[in-house]
C-alpha cells in the first residue's frame, strides 16, 4: 500500500532552506503505490499525520516535504493540504540514477 516516515530536518538541509538553527522543522516522505493514488487517501494520510502529531504534543514550526518537481500527483495532494511552494532546486535528489529537480513545500504550524 505504501509509508509515511518523519524526521528532524537536518542542518545542511535547513541552510539550503534558509531556516535558522533553531528552527523546529520535521520532514516526511510519503509513498502510496500506483494501486492507491487519486482516490484521495493522500490527503488523508497527510491529515491524520498532522493530528497524530499533534496529539502525541510533538513540538515543531514547519513541515517540510520535498517531492520530485515532476511529480504532479504528489505535488497536487501536498497544495490540497495547504502545504506552499517555497524552493525548487535543481539536480538535487538521485532518483534511478539520475539527479532530479526537487520543489520544497512546507506548511507552517
Amino acid at each position: 500500500m505504501g509509508y509515511l516516515q518523519f524526521y528532524q530536518l537536518d542542518q545542511k538541509t535547513k541552510n539550503i532552506l534558509n531556516y535558522n538553527r533553531a528552527s523546529l522543522v520535521i520532514g516526511f516522505d510519503l509513498f502510496l503505490s500506483k494501486k492507491y493514488q487519486n482516490q484521495g487517501l493522500g490527503k488523508k494520510v497527510i491529515l491524520s499525520f498532522i493530528e497524530y502529531l499533534f496529539l502525541n504534543n510533538i513540538v515543531y514550526n514547519k513541515l517540510i516535504v520535498d517531492p520530485l518537481s515532476k511529480n504532479i500527483i504528489a505535488i497536487k495532494c501536498y497544495k490540497a493540504c495547504n502545504f506552499a511552494p517555497i524552493k525548487l532546486i535543481k539536480n538535487y535528489q538521485l532518483h534511478n540514477g539520475i539527479l532530479e529537480d526537487t520543489l520544497f513545500l512546507e506548511l507552517q504550524k
